[in-house]
């Protein structure tokens, strides 16, 4: 595979910076990595607006969906030309999980972001709040479906179940490709888990994951965005609260502000260690205003789409991770490795918008987002 390089990319003598994945996660990255003007190679199977982005030397777009085996073999050919070892950025746990696969034959070109003896396994979202568990780290009520026994003696307890639940499958990564994926189930009452047993069923190869619907708004939902060091041990961080999502019950946040929350972030620090991380991570809690706990939800090991709230919380993760990786210690001196002060938002204004719409008669909704935007 003949790959055409930008003879700055080809002849820099430090590392260059690959991201793969040109949408709006891979656009954060991208800009934190312009602070220290670390030269970019952009990669992805169409192009989004990161392809358009001033700060990126050169974009290859390559339709790799048509054939995921060409993936592997398309890093290596831009890696063997390269003079030093590149730092790659992966932006979806697809990715990820294709490198890890590729681990020894990748690392002879790339400073790989995550750990390769567990990623394969931490992945699922069963097995995350297992390790959790095991840590004393706080969880919701979970009950795993791996079969479909494992359904049958859900559908026993149906009168005892802590509703409201969630489902959702271990993996997402499983459902890339798919045109209608399944990712998340709501099931408020006994009724609502008989109707859905049909779509229970039909996901049982996946492995589903059902849990207590911790009680509160979006304000409720908390996170922390880290880099890690090959001890699982924090480098740089800053944590996250979600303002609205979308749907507004239970979704994709659609705005979030980056304050600074203690437990939070201590909780953070717990998290990397019970689940082994190296490299970046996208951590989820929610708190329980019942018992005063900030419960584990999630991790994603990968920056999220709100990665771009990093410049305005002041914490440069994606360049801090350049510059440990790559051993410039020297340069880590002058970043700052937690958020003081500084916060900053990250909007996604058309699914916020249509929250409006749906919400209109909720007055205090309404004021909550304009108060954003203001």
């Amino acid at each position: 595979m003949q790959i055409a390089l930008h003879p700055v990319l080809k002849q820099n003598r430090e590392s260059i910076a690959v991201v793969v994945g040109s949408h709006v996660t891979g656009l954060g990255i991208i800009r934190n990595l312009a602070r220290g003007d670390v030269p970019v190679l952009l990669l992805d199977y169409e192009a989004n607006p990161g392809a358009y982005s001033r700060h990126v030397t050169q974009a290859l777009i390559f339709d790799y969906r048509r054939d995921w085996e060409q993936f592997v073999p398309l890093l290596c050919a831009i890696g063997r030309q390269l003079p030093q070892k590149a730092v790659l950025y992966l932006t979806d746990e697809r990715y990820c999980l294709l490198c890890a696969r590729a681990w020894q034959e990748l690392s002879q070109y790339y400073h790989l972001p995550f750990n390769p003896e567990t990623i394969m396994e931490n992945v699922s979202k069963a097995r995350q709040l297992e390790l959790c568990r095991s840590h004393d780290i706080p969880i919701p009520w979970v009950f795993n479906i791996k079969s479909r026994q494992d359904l049958e003696n859900l559908s026993d307890q149906a009168h005892d179940l802590p509703y409201p639940l969630i489902i959702r499958p271990f993996d997402k990564s499983e459902y890339f490709d798919t045109v209608d994926p399944f990712r998340i189930l709501h099931l408020y009452n006994r009724q609502d888990l008989s109707d859905h047993q049909t779509v229970l069923e039909r996901e049982l190869s996946h492995g589903l994951v059902v849990a207590e619907y911790i009680p509160g708004g979006p304000r409720e939902n908390w996170g922390m965005n880290a880099y890690c060091d090959e001890n699982y041990q924090v480098v740089a961080a800053y944590t996250r609260t979600k303002i609205s999502q979308y749907p507004f019950r239970g979704g994709t946040a659609t705005i979030m502000e980056a304050p600074f929350n203690q437990r939070v972030f201590e909780l953070g620090e717990k998290i990397c260690q019970a689940l082994e991380i190296i490299g970046p991570a996208a951590i989820e809690v929610k708190y329980d205003r019942r018992d005063d706990q900030y419960k584990y939800v999630e991790t994603n090991f990968r920056y999220p789409r709100s990665g771009s709230m990093s410049l305005q919380a002041g914490v440069l993760v994606p360049l801090i991770h350049y510059y440990h990786i790559t051993g410039q210690h020297d340069r880590l001196k002058g970043l700052r490795k937690v958020q003081q002060e500084d916060s900053g938002y990250y909007i996604e204004a058309l699914w916020e918008w249509m929250n409006v719409v749906e919400n209109r008669p909720r007055g205090e909704h309404l004021l909550r987002v304009l108060k954003t935007y203001l």
